[in-house]
């Protein structure tokens, strides 16, 4: 062989080499990647979040859950209980966005709604929110949010329930919200 030869084959083992090392180092990156669930409708694009966020094992606290079941056990099955509810799924202010941030993320413990007819659909009526009232509403911040959300209420027409936190029998929850059952 000639010694320009070599030095072409030499060149072509090193590139060949380089692009092997680069798919090897490329193969290895994509598997140690996580990759999202996949599900119907989702997309493969995702970026990795700026800080780690974990699941919930539950929207509400130990206190709320233990009402929210009993309050399901008391509800007819045309009732629909929605806890974490925002304040804007029933509270409208067309055209007045310094209106609506000042109740944008204030949320009550429970919306309870009725399902009932509209014409040929069935829509989700408000019926009344719950608020469980534990300590942290004798905090001053927590007051002067609860009166602005009562002032709310009462300006939408719509009951607001006070509940001091505790523990909740069928028969209470039955009589609180018994008046506002049909």
């Amino acid at each position: 062989m000639l010694p320009e030869e070599v030095f072409k084959t030499v060149i072509i083992v090193l590139a060949a080499a380089v692009a092997f090392t680069l798919l090897i180092v490329l193969a290895a990156k994509l598997l140690r990647r996580k990759k999202p669930a996949k599900f119907k409708g989702a997309t493969e694009e995702w970026s990795a979040p700026e800080y780690a966020y974990n699941l919930k094992a539950s929207p509400m606290t130990a206190a709320e859950n233990r009402f929210y079941f009993v309050l399901r056990e008391v509800l007819p099955e045309n009732y629909v209980v929605i806890p974490q509810m925002p304040l804007t799924a029933v509270v409208e202010r067309p055209g007045q966005s310094a209106a609506v941030n000042k109740i944008d993320r204030k949320s009550v413990d429970f919306g309870v709604f009725r399902a009932q007819k509209r014409g040929k659909d069935k829509i989700l009526r408000p019926v009344f929110l719950i608020e469980l009232d534990d300590e942290t509403h004798s905090l001053s911040y927590r007051e002067e949010r609860d009166k602005f959300v009562n002032g709310v209420c009462r300006q939408i027409e719509l009951p607001l329930l006070r509940v001091p936190a505790g523990e909740y029998g069928e028969r209470a929850v039955g009589k609180l919200v018994g008046p506002f059952v049909k």
